[in-house]
């Protein structure tokens, strides 16, 4: 039901001048989602590559997957929409902010929990990336909101 709603609540958007995000916060955003596409992307492949070429899928393969095959071009998408000023793209970075900080959020505390268990090191680059996604994106959401300004339709 919630994916129909958004969409609706999209469609509703008389014009695209309408929606207005003062231009140093879409440059911060559209950096930051730049910044995960970067980073991320190359590292979930590089993470990947062993599991491949010896034929093993890893636990957390699915997870690979679904960012590289969802979330990653639904990032890249909403980027490329608010960088051109798009109102889709600037109410569709704010659910990339907050679904970023909730992702890596419980990614950062599985880097943690998933290693305690098993007895095994804790990959402290991994935590300190989530952290550091989580953070920035915690961070961002803030004057994203404060300044967002959807006007009433007449």
């Amino acid at each position: 039901v919630s994916i129909y709603g958004m969409i609706f609540g999209l469609m509703s958007l008389a014009k695209e001048e309408d929606v207005l995000l003062p231009k140093k916060v879409l440059r911060w955003v559209g950096g930051f989602l730049t910044t995960i596409l970067v980073l991320m992307g190359p590292l979930w492949i590089l993470r990947m590559i062993p599991n491949i070429l010896s034929n093993q899928p890893a636990e957390t393969y699915g997870v690979f997957v679904m960012d590289l095959g969802i979330v990653f071009p639904a990032i890249g998408l909403i980027t490329v929409m608010l960088f051109k000023n798009k109102a889709f793209g600037k109410i569709l970075s704010g659910v990339a902010l907050i679904k970023t900080c909730s992702l890596c959020l419980t990614w950062g505390f599985a880097e943690i929990y998933g290693p305690l268990v098993r007895q095994l090191p804790i990959a402290v680059e991994m935590v300190g990336s989530a952290a550091f996604f989580t953070i920035i994106s915690g961070i961002l959401i803030v004057p994203y909101f404060k300044t967002l300004k959807i006007p009433k339709r007449r």
